[in-house]
């Protein structure tokens, strides 16, 4: 590629070519001359490459795009080389785990709930490898909590679900509003309407974190309490019970001295073939499909009441 200076005094066999650059091909060719300057043919020419010596830049800005619970897509800035990047090596917690001639690349073998850091280096042809780029700590999405349950008691609504591997704590969704609930896998809902839809679902926190929300679970609430319960006794020497309509209901059980009678549609409640001296202890309580409202307060009633000197008949309520 460039012309050498010719030698004055004996000539050498041998020739040392000093201030090439690295990583770079030169060709060479060799001729003859006599002292009259008169040349030979050249000789066979030879390609000769320097060795690189120069590792690229380190990649900038490495940052995450997306992560799931088992994936992280992350990008960089492309390096330079005095002569060309061949490629990057991704490290993840200090482990090479893939190379790639991109400038982005996808980690698709990772544990939810997990912390992972990466770094990326650049590499030549040489195999000169560079500084580390800036480190990345993430962390996956958590599983998704499953098995979403509620169940009505009289202190409230008990929902739950299953525990999540490496979650911190969990986020419970009802109808919007969302409550942290700390690392229990359960929530007492205590302020309930009656026959009223609910609607929950859950979700895991790890770290700044969170998993998906799982599917929702709908629940609608058992009836109200049945309300001013009455009795009295009819021209026929049963017992009439009536109480107020309850919204949501679609029949009523009556419970007559803790027996349950068969439902009734209505707010009436027929007691016949009474035993005339007998106290009797009514309750009643509103139904909804599968669920039962609380049950109203006790109501005691009689058609006669039995005393030391005698059967007195009235309508008497105890």
């Amino acid at each position: 590629d460039h012309k050498l200076s010719p030698r004055s005094y004996r000539p050498l066999t041998a020739y040392t070519d000093t201030g090439l650059e690295q990583g770079r091909a030169y060709s060479y060719e060799v001729k003859a001359y006599d002292p009259s300057g008169n040349c030979s043919e050249a000789s066979v020419p030879i390609t000769v490459s320097t060795k690189d010596m120069q590792a690229p830049a380190a990649p900038a800005n490495l940052s995450v795009q997306a992560v799931t619970g088992t994936t992280a897509e992350l990008v960089w800035d492309a390096s330079t080389d005095n002569v060309a990047v061949a490629g990057y090596k991704i490290y993840r917690n200090e482990q090479e785990i893939a190379t790639t001639t991109e400038t982005n690349y996808r980690d698709a073998s990772l544990i939810p709930g997990t912390v992972y850091s990466y770094v990326v280096k650049a590499y030549d042809a040489a195999d000169n490898l560079s500084q580390a780029s800036n480190e990345i700590s993430i962390t996956t999405r958590p599983d998704i909590p499953g098995n979403i349950r509620a169940i009505q008691r009289e202190d409230g609504i008990l929902i739950s679900w299953t525990a999540v591997t490496g979650a911190d704590s969990y986020e419970l969704g009802i109808n919007g509003e969302i409550i942290e609930t700390g690392s229990e896998t359960f929530y007492l809902q205590t302020t309930v309407l009656p026959n009223y839809k609910y609607v929950y679902r859950a979700r895991a926190v790890k770290g700044e974190t969170q998993s998906a929300w799982s599917e929702e679970q709908e629940f609608l609430t058992a009836p109200g309490r049945v309300e001013n319960l009455k009795a009295k006794v009819t021209d026929d020497a049963a017992i009439e019970l009536t109480w107020d309509p309850v919204d949501g209901a679609l029949s009523y059980e009556v419970e007559i001295n803790g027996v349950v009678a068969d439902p009734v549609t209505d707010c009436r409640y027929v007691h016949s073939g009474v035993d005339p001296e007998a106290l009797n202890e009514y309750r009643v309580r509103a139904v909804n499909g599968e669920l039962s409202g609380i049950w109203s307060d006790a109501l005691s009633k009689s058609i006669t009441v039995v005393f030391p000197g005698g059967i007195i008949s009235e309508d008497s309520v105890w």
